[in-house]
């Protein structure tokens, strides 16, 4: 193929019948013509980390199928499924593929097939079979070319068969039983039930299980993979029905098992509805001591289990009024420090993150439930959970779901707003805190921080396997929705996730510098705690593989330009005057939100468009901030409190000349103290001679020494200090040094002053009529000694 610009023509080849130096016989000549012919040249990356035996990629049956096709110019592309047929006179086969399972569809460089249990696959069936070698095949057609300039590249891959064979069932356990008859029936939290597993059967050894069971909701909450074929659970009570689930070593998985049990209430038979039940709470503390025992013994499995199970219980008698919501409240926060405690034990897998994201959004589903203690701990263990490995896989839903849910739950604790708009739909949700719980500023800054770490990592973890030009993943937390999208380009939008009505739009980036990024659209009144001031959404950009507040200049020399939605209702009340807002970002490094690298270049009721050289994590805030609140935020160098000058923080919040202030956020002040050292004498300052050095009569905190008096030297600048020695402090050395204090016995001379003697005029004599021991003080001490009188 010759290329202009690229390899040469292949080298003329001698045709058949024409002479070859050396071989005898005639000769004969044949003309070729070599056509300078552009195809595009095709290959294909497979995201893929298992083989089978015959070396063949292989994927399990829930599994994304991923291939990117690249070229080297510009091109078509369309992508073709290829089975091989069983029978070998068929030969190859195309495979239907729904329009469901490719959310790429068939005509672009990435080609995705989604498993039939993807949420966005509907219910798709799906279209491959265990076992069966197929070929995936791109071809790229030179745009405006011809018919025949069309390159092509191919992958084979199989699909794993799970395993097979086997059965599951549930029982109520009892140690050192040998019956056999299976009992599914037992008292709530108290009884074990063992879901196990037998006989099944797979060349991809060793086995692992998992457990779980159906929410109200009828969503399905698991437990963490485990290599014993079964488990042993405590249930809250209802018609449950337990989950079971068989995998090979290569991840393949067996169809959901639903295994029904019959839970009787914890509470007594006897108690009627509308009456607390004493009964239950004593059990319930039974059951306390129980997880407690595990959370020693470093069981974080059962630790989350129960928890789980108890929190369903408790909000079950909650509602029904046979719990006491304090009771509930006090439970539910020993619960989430047992969890807190296990985890910090535990290895973090995926499959315990989200087992204990699970328990965690059921214990925090009433946010009128939820203590001080409890939405510190449960931020701090969320964000310990979000940095798991996944493997290069994507966060399921319900992982990331769950971890929005529940700090959803503890933002409207913070905030003591209805659970009707700030989280707490569960089925116990009742009337919101009647004030937010009290917080420390440290604990607030180190919960903002765990949350901002939290929500970021699991928005983000939902694209990692996506595809851009995938449509947006959601998830719905407790009181909001929201939704990442992965998009490439100089200018993108983000549709709003269900239920919202926020959306973005990301234009002008690097200067038109293509780059993947990721956009966590938080709606406006979910993880906005009261307490931090913070009024609207959240926008978190990130790029792959960087971390948070990465300079544009990596990506070239751009901008961002990002548009924030802003819900006014939520400032209903809350804050007078006309609505204007500005640009900010949450800085970890200060604890609070800054300005810095982001200017408003517009703003309206319903949005700000913000213009920064950064990636990070955006929202909007009040564009003026109120200098002298006690907040340092915006553009303020600093914020004491107070609106006066002449304290180091000007009546502007800035820094005034000759002072230097530190801290400030938006939960505690800034303090200022004058400059040491520079000549002029400040508020706060007792002495300044101009230098930091001691002994002089002004120390190096600008205070004034013992036996050193320090007077003014006003000039244009200000007033400065000139400092004397107190004559006659320090005593006579001998050499003259002595002055105005008379009490050590020195004159100013440095004579003897009357009755005084010796060196340094340190003894001092004083008679006494009719007394033969006078009393004699001796370097300043009182001593009584005989003395011969001469």
């Amino acid at each position: 193929v010759g290329r202009p610009g690229g390899r040469p023509p292949a080298p003329r080849v001698p045709a058949g019948g024409e002479s070859r130096p050396g071989a005898g016989g005639g000769g004969g000549s044949q003309s070729i013509t070599v056509t300078a012919l552009i195809i595009p040249r095709i290959s294909i990356s497979q995201d893929v980390s298992n083989y089978n035996s015959d070396g063949y990629p292989i994927y399990g049956p829930d599994d994304r199928i991923i291939l990117v096709g690249f070229s080297d110019i510009p091109a078509t592309y369309s992508w073709v499924i290829t089975s091989e047929s069983a029978n070998a006179t068929q030969g190859t086969q195309g495979v239907s593929i729904p329009a469901a399972l490719t959310p790429l569809g068939t005509s672009k460089a990435g080609f995705v097939l989604l498993p039939p249990s993807a949420a966005s696959a509907g219910t798709a069936s799906s279209v491959l079979v265990p076992s069966v070698l197929y070929t995936a095949t791109l071809n790229g057609a030179l745009i405006g070319g011809t018919a025949s300039q069309v390159g092509s590249a191919s992958v084979l891959f199989m699909v794993n068969q799970p395993p097979q064979s086997g059965t599951c069932q549930a029982c109520r356990y009892t140690a050192g039983s040998t019956s056999t008859t299976c009992i599914t029936t037992g008292l709530a939290l108290i009884d074990v039930f063992r879901v196990q597993c037998t006989s099944w059967s797979d060349e991809d050894q060793p086995l692992s299980y998992r457990f779980g069971q159906k929410a109200l909701d009828g969503s399905a909450d698991w437990f963490d993979y485990i290599p014993d074929s079964y488990r042993d659970l405590r249930l809250p009570s209802g018609s449950i029905t337990l989950l079971a689930q068989v995998f090979d070593s290569l991840g393949s998985g067996t169809a959901v098992m639903s295994l029904p049990v019959d839970v009787q209430p914890l509470g007594s038979t006897t108690s009627s509805r509308r009456l607390l039940d004493s009964v239950l709470e004593s059990r319930l503390t039974t059951v306390l001591g129980i997880v407690s025992s595990y959370s020693l013994a470093g069981r974080a499995d059962m630790v989350n289990q129960m928890s789980y199970s108890s929190a369903v219980e408790m909000d079950q008698s909650v509602r029904d009024q046979l719990l006491d919501p304090a009771v509930s409240t006090a439970n539910k926060e020993s619960l989430i420090v047992y969890i807190d405690s296990s985890s910090g034990l535990a290895v973090i897998t995926v499959g315990y993150s989200e087992e204990t994201a699970t328990a965690l959004a059921k214990l925090s589903n009433v946010p009128s439930q939820l203590t001080n203690v409890s939405v510190i701990t449960l931020a701090r263990v969320l964000g310990r959970l979000s940095g798991v490995d996944t493997g290069g896989k994507s966060y399921s839903n319900s992982l990331a779901g769950n971890i929005i849910a529940a700090l959803e739950a503890a933002a409207c604790t913070l905030s003591a707003k209805p659970p009707s708009t700030c989280g707490g739909t569960g089925p116990a949700a009742g009337a919101p805190p009647s004030q937010p719980v009290a917080v420390s500023d440290l604990d607030l800054w180190r919960w903002m921080n765990n949350t901002q770490t939290a929500a970021d990592k699991a928005m983000f973890g939902l694209l990692i396997q996506n595809l851009p030009g995938e449509a947006a993943t959601a998830v719905n937390g407790s009181g909001a929705a929201h939704s990442s999208v992965r998009a490439v380009g100089s200018s993108f939008t983000v549709p709003p996730a269900p239920g919202s009505s926020a959306s973005f739009q990301l234009s002008s980036l690097a200067n038109g510098s293509s780059a993947s990024l990721v956009i966590d659209a938080h709606r406006s009144t979910s993880l906005v705690p009261e307490a931090l001031r913070q009024r609207f959404g959240l926008l978190s950009t990130k790029m792959d593989g960087l971390s948070l507040s990465v300079p544009v200049s990596s990506l070239g020399n751009g901008t961002v330009t990002i548009r924030v939605p802003i819900d006014p209702s939520y400032l209903e009340g809350r804050r007078p005057g006309p609505l204007t807002v500005a640009c900010q970002f949450w800085d970890s490094g200060i604890g609070g939100f800054s300005t810095q690298g982001c200017q408003t270049l517009e703003g309206g009721a319903t949005y700000v468009l913000c213009q920064c050289n950064h990636l990070t994590t955006f929202s909007a805030g009040p564009a003026t901030p109120s200098c002298g609140d006690g907040m340092r935020n915006g553009t303020e160098q600093c914020d004491d409190g107070n609106s006066k000058s002449g304290d180091g923080c000007s009546s502007t919040c800035m820094v005034e000349t000759g002072w230097q202030c530190t801290g400030g956020n938006l939960t505690s002040p800034s303090t200022c103290t004058p400059v040491c050292g520079d000549g002029i004498i400040r508020r706060g300052e007792d002495c300044d001679d101009g230098n930091l050095v001691g002994g002089d009569g002004c120390s190096s905190k600008c205070h004034v020494e013992p036996g050193w008096h320090c007077s003014l030297s006003v000039s244009a600048t200000g007033a400065s200090s000139v400092c004397t020695m107190d004559c006659g402090y320090f005593g006579c050395s001998g050499n003259g040094i002595c002055g105005l204090s008379t009490r050590d016995g020195c004159s100013c001379t440095c004579a003897c002053n009357a009755d005084w003697f010796g060196a340094n005029c340190s003894t001092f004599v004083q008679p006494i009529e009719g007394r033969t021991q006078p009393v004699i003080f001796i370097d300043g001490v009182s001593q009584v000694t005989t003395l011969r009188l001469e």
